[in-house]
């Protein structure tokens, strides 16, 4: 099991040694360890008004299988949604990413990354929607409406979608959970 405080302080050192004058606001210690998570790789909270921000990172990448740079990457890119001006993904969060990937080869801070990318075993899913026109098939473990009714939405192709059953598809997983985190980006409704 990785040292997950030495890691995080490693990566604020990394941040602040790139980016001259870098505003990150107070984050809560010790980092959250999720357990639960089969759907993100870590995400940084705040409640109201208050400056201070929590992060979580999943288990999954703390295992000793998984390389530092791996769980380096993703305490990064959360630990860069802690600085000032950083909320979401694009302006400063992601011109702050891109300085960060200049200087360290090793690290690709970008908005979503697959497993395969970390060196991280895929999830089993359980539920899964499959486009007729291109094949692309989406995977989720929640039940949502969109599984449950995918006649109602479209892929980004234009093809209609269907329920297929996941253990059918011969189609290897590459990705943690493509549908969380805003669906219809992945599908427009009719």
């Amino acid at each position: 099991m990785k040292d997950i405080e030495k890691l995080f302080d490693e990566a604020v050192a990394i941040i602040k040694g790139c980016i001259d004058g870098v505003e990150i606001y107070p984050i809560k210690r010790p980092i959250k360890i999720n357990t639960r998570s089969a759907s993100r790789w870590g995400c940084c909270k705040y409640r109201g008004d208050s400056l201070e921000r929590t992060i979580e990172i999943s288990s999954r990448l703390l295992s000793d299988d998984v390389s530092d740079d791996a769980t380096m990457n993703t305490l990064i890119h959360e630990i860069l949604h802690a600085c000032k001006g950083c909320h979401g993904h694009g302006g400063l969060w992601l011109k702050y990413a891109n300085i960060i990937n200049s200087q360290y080869p090793q690290y690709n801070i970008k908005r979503t990354t697959s497993p395969d990318e970390l060196g991280v075993k895929p999830t089993s899913y359980r539920y899964a929607i499959q486009c007729v026109e291109c094949g692309k098939v989406h995977y989720s473990n929640r039940l949502s409406a969109t599984i449950q009714h995918p006649e109602r939405y479209r892929c980004k192709c234009g093809g209609e979608m269907k329920r297929v059953n996941v253990r059918e598809i011969e189609k290897k997983v590459v990705s943690p959970a493509p549908m969380i985190s805003g669906q219809l980006c992945l599908m427009d409704m009719f």
